[in-house]
């Protein structure tokens, strides 16, 4: 999953690369800091010219002004050059990956919940990249860069710090082998919810005149709602346990290495107290390193969980496809034939592409259709709810392809057609009108692909 989440990346190689470099820049300039205070504060002990003293602060000052402009020109960089870029591709690519469902798929799709996915993913994707290439990396290489100064620096401190930091990390994969499950079992409740939400809001007159809301809003509570909150709060519960335990460890290796510092002062005529200060600091800086990529890594764990749901869902195998070099009609004249047409819905399959483990043989819904509609001729299709009017609609347009038999346009079968060639010459009016997000021209435009004028628009919109 990482190599494809990277993969979004590649053409930005250079970019991040620069970017990366810069942070590892940063961090070395950090690591510099404990070493000048412990020099400093040996220099007021040793009673040393005071100009040495200045020298080394306004040393210390000068990287500090320097590591913050490096900071400033690597978030410049980051933003304008990899974020925003990569966060525009992503974005056509999904809508793009999502056009090329059939119309008979997105008639199954719940909207509401495949953007809720869409977006969860499209965000925890570019969250996930970031955490891998310009958090981990760093973090990892400054606490390793860390641990072996401070073993240099001292080997008994060090080999307490690396002692107590193995520890921590022992007790946090176990954590980790728990906790992975219990974050996928919360996303798919709170998704479950934000489902049953959209339907609430989407079906709120079918309620209302029905007199449901109460019990409505009780089965939403009851079935939804609680088990979601159930399921956060015996997270939170696990995970708060867990950080208290392990804040514990940092904190039980900062007082043996003080203990252990100021006894070495007492005994060893070569361990100053600028050494432990300088000691105590990068102890710090690897207790804070761990504890940022364990917390880090539980955020992971939550934006993997929103990102395989992401996956499923754009990677679902489009019903329809084309055939090379696809016939194209034009003009179209609409002689229209089902020819021994038979017809059943495939299994459902949900948002992400899962069908369930157990549905029976599908029900036909069309059985030995034959019907001849000649160009230019009108007709209509009546029959009781779900005889399978919309049905032969969805298979006119190629929503899905018929069980057996074909339908045929001027003589054509259907699967043998260039689709947006086809879809260009047709029109469809539906019962119940959508209209985007648009001006009222770019709505009309959407009927017909040559421009417009003012006095067309005008006179469609007075039809």
């Amino acid at each position: 999953m990482f190599k494809r989440i990277l993969s979004v990346y590649s053409e930005y190689k250079r970019e991040l690369l620069a970017v990366i470099f810069l942070i590892f820049l940063t961090k070395g300039i950090e690591l510099v800091g404990p070493f000048l205070l412990g020099k400093i504060i040996d220099s007021l002990s040793q009673k040393v010219p005071l100009t040495y003293t200045i020298t080394l602060a306004m040393i210390g000052l000068g990287l500090a002004v320097i590591s913050a402009y490096i900071d400033y020109v690597r978030h410049k960089i980051d933003m304008n050059k990899v974020w925003f870029p990569i966060q525009r591709k992503l974005r056509l690519q999904t809508i793009d990956r999502y056009f090329a469902f059939s119309i008979g798929q997105h008639k199954n799709i719940h909207s509401g919940l495949s953007q809720e996915i869409i977006s969860n993913g499209q965000n925890s994707m570019q969250v996930l990249a970031k955490m891998v290439v310009q958090q981990y990396g760093p973090l990892a290489v400054q606490g390793l860069v860390s641990c072996i100064i401070l073993v240099l620096l001292s080997p008994i401190l060090g080999g307490i710090t690396i002692a107590f930091m193995t520890l921590y990390g022992l007790l946090q994969w176990r954590m980790e082998k728990i906790y992975h499950p219990m974050i996928k079992e919360r996303r798919d409740k709170q998704l479950a919810s934000s489902k049953q939400r959209d339907e609430l809001l989407r079906g709120v007159s079918l309620i209302k005149s029905f007199c449901k809301e109460i019990p409505m809003l009780n089965r939403y509570d009851e079935q939804y709602l609680q088990p979601s909150t159930a399921s956060t709060t015996r997270i939170n519960s696990y995970i708060s346990f867990w950080d208290r335990t392990l804040s514990l460890i940092i904190e039980l290796n900062r007082a043996s290495v003080l203990i252990v510092g100021v006894y070495l002062i007492k005994t060893d005529a070569y361990f100053s107290i600028g050494k432990l200060v300088t000691g105590m600091y990068w102890v710090n800086q690897i207790g804070a390193v761990m504890r940022n990529i364990c917390l880090d890594y539980q955020n992971v764990l939550t934006e993997i969980a929103s990102v395989e749901k992401f996956f499923n869902l754009i990677d679902k195998i489009p019903a329809i496809t084309e055939i090379n070099n696809p016939k194209v009609l034009n003009p179209l004249h609409g002689y229209i034939r089902f020819e021994n047409v038979h017809f059943s819905y495939p299994a459902h399959e949900d948002e992400e592409g899962a069908k369930p483990e157990s549905s029976g043989a599908p029900r036909e819904i069309l059985r030995n259709i034959n019907i001849r509609i000649n160009a230019g001729q009108t007709i209509a299709i009546v029959g009781r709810t779900g005889s399978g009017k919309s049905t032969l609609m969805t298979l006119l347009l190629r929503g899905y392809d018929p069980t057996c038999g074909r339908v045929t346009i001027d003589g054509h079968d259907l699967r043998d057609l260039s689709l947006h060639e086809f879809y260009k010459q047709i029109a469809v009016v539906d019962q119940s009108t959508l209209m985007l997000d648009m001006s009222v021209r770019e709505n009309v435009q959407m009927g017909t692909h040559r421009h417009l004028s003012d006095d067309e628009i005008i006179m469609l919109c007075n039809l």
